[in-house]
């Protein structure tokens, strides 16, 4: 029900419809049995109930809502039918529908196959999932998330042949607890994941240990972990969207706009861009 709480908050920006216009335009929606999970599920539950108002009305997505308050499990067929007299199957077949005359206008421009083809992992299912990439200063290279081994794991690609270069995190660690991945959680809204340093040689990403987040500098060569420095930024999780709530405004002077504070994060992807 995670789209529902971004539905109701009316909270979705450009940046963010971006997610589910690509996914339909290049034909990638997934089916309601299977609905993805971190921020896709955002994302992907916010156009299901927009499209059950938009179909159904207001007085169909209450409907569809309370049906689905005493649906336990993957059990998802009983509260379609009761809701809105379909099956999962042929929910799908019309939500897809609709997401694509919804995006029409910029199905004119191609289909993404059309300007160059899919990096791969090279496993045989392929059903990974490549986020937050960034380009090697030589542009041979694409430092990237990827999920093709069931866990959240920091990958090169190789531009030329677009397949799997090498798993930089592959394997168990205690030196950390997970990577800091924007792109499966709250979005990219704060800065890169991923920065390469300028000589190509290291990739930089924060990851997740004890209280507080560690800059991590990643062997492209081999590899392997070089080093790693505590960030001197709070230690907040950046799974954990923040409020949108603002302090009331004093009428009787005007509010001063805060100034970004500079980060060991910021300043490696100021390096890397330069």
């Amino acid at each position: 029900m995670e789209g529902m709480a971004s539905y109701l908050a009316f909270d979705e920006s450009a940046r963010e419809q971006a997610y589910m216009r690509d996914a339909a335009l290049s034909d990638r929606v997934p089916p309601i049995s299977q609905a993805p999970n971190g921020y896709l599920a955002y994302r992907y539950g916010h156009k299901v109930f927009e499209y059950v108002e938009a179909e159904w009305g207001e007085d169909g997505l209450r409907d569809f809502i309370f049906a689905f308050r005493n649906s336990f499990g993957g059990r998802i067929g009983g509260p379609f039918d009761r809701a809105l007299a379909q099956s999962p199957e042929e929910f799908d077949a019309s939500f897809k529908t609709w997401l694509r005359k919804s995006y029409g206008a910029y199905g004119e421009r191609g289909a993404p196959e059309e300007f160059g083809r899919r990096f791969r992992t090279g496993e045989v299912s392929d059903h990974g999932q490549e986020i937050s990439p960034v380009a090697s200063p030589s542009g041979d290279l694409i430092a990237a998330f990827s999920t093709y081994k069931n866990d959240v794991d920091v990958v090169l690609l190789g531009v030329p042949d677009r397949r799997l270069y090498r798993n930089l995190t592959k394997g168990q660690t205690s030196k950390y607890q997970y990577l800091v991945a924007q792109g499966f959680t709250v979005g990219g809204d704060r800065g890169r994941d991923l920065a390469f340093s300028p000589d190509g040689n290291l990739v930089a990403v924060f990851a997740r240990a004890e209280r507080t987040r560690k800059l991590l500098l990643l062997d492209a060569a081999k590899g392997e972990l070089r080093a790693r420095s505590t960030s001197r930024c709070r230690s907040t999780d950046r799974r954990s969207r923040p409020s949108r709530r603002t302090a009331p405004r004093s009428r009787s002077a005007p509010s001063t706009p805060a100034t970004p504070t500079s980060t060991p994060w910021t300043s490696a992807t100021a390096r890397s861009s330069t």
